[in-house]
């Protein structure tokens, strides 16, 4: 959502690494997720996201490398 947001419009776009660490198990309750574009190239973008419990602590961070793939 991140990078179509950054581009302006949905584009095609394949992973080419993720990275998780699961923090602490949620067995109920909403979570919430926040994402954030750390480097975005002509072809390859680096993004992190962090993912947050009802009590808005860390349950799980990401890094991810995404190819973006012509139109």
């Amino acid at each position: 959502m991140a990078l179509a947001r950054h581009l302006g419009r949905p584009r095609s776009a394949t992973t080419v690494e993720m990275k998780i660490n699961y923090l602490r198990p949620v067995v109920h309750g909403k979570i919430t997720a926040r994402s954030h574009l750390v480097k975005v190239g002509s072809r390859l973008c680096c993004g992190r996201v962090e993912i947050f419990d009802a009590a808005k602590r860390p349950v799980a961070a990401a890094l991810i490398t995404y190819m973006i793939l012509d139109a």
